[in-house]
């Protein structure tokens, strides 16, 4: 009896030899600079323009790796539109998906799903245009993104309502 266990010991362990030795190891995180082409979504009436130094945080998910809230920032010309920043990348690992928050915070955290921001209770706009990213926040979304180029675009929006209030000089 002690014979056949450890025959059947011995069995599963060349077994489980056999399964594990096939494994791939993971890859290894390299950090990736990265170009993103941001626009801005904007509705009738609104505006939207880049300022120098704003900054969003990226989410991005690959097939081994999570990057959390990581910072891109706009970098030459506003009007280009142009951030640049890292993401954890590896050799072949695929395509990305990517979630985007303007304005960057530090302390977003891990789920970009779950986005806390406070706005303002009073806001006021100048002229006949509201200004879409002053007061507010933008979010952006892009699944299946090949970033082995270095370079893609991200267009924002804001997940809020907006309210557009129209004043004549009749009194009305």
């Amino acid at each position: 009896m002690q014979v056949l266990k450890s025959l059947w010991i011995a069995g599963c362990a060349s077994l489980m030899l056999i399964a594990c030795n096939g494994d791939e190891r993971a890859p290894i995180a390299l950090e990736k600079p990265i170009t993103i082409q941001a626009t801005i979504a904007c509705p009738e009436g609104c505006t939207a323009v880049w300022s120098e130094g704003d900054q969003f945080g990226l989410w991005s998910r690959p097939a081994y790796f999570a990057d959390n809230n990581v910072p891109f920032t706009l970098s030459g010309n506003p009007e280009s539109g142009q951030f640049h920043g890292k993401v954890s990348a590896a050799e072949g690992e695929g395509l990305h998906s990517l979630r985007g928050c303007y304005t960057y915070q530090a302390n977003r955290g891990f789920d970009p799903t779950y986005l806390a921001v406070q706005i303002p209770a009073h806001q006021s706009q100048q002229g006949a245009l509201c200004q879409l990213n002053r007061y507010g926040f933008l979010t952006a979304r892009a699944d299946q993104v090949d970033l082995s180029t270095g370079n893609t675009t991200l267009q924002f929006s804001t997940p809020c309502a907006i309210i557009r209030i129209l004043l004549d000089a009749a009194g009305t």
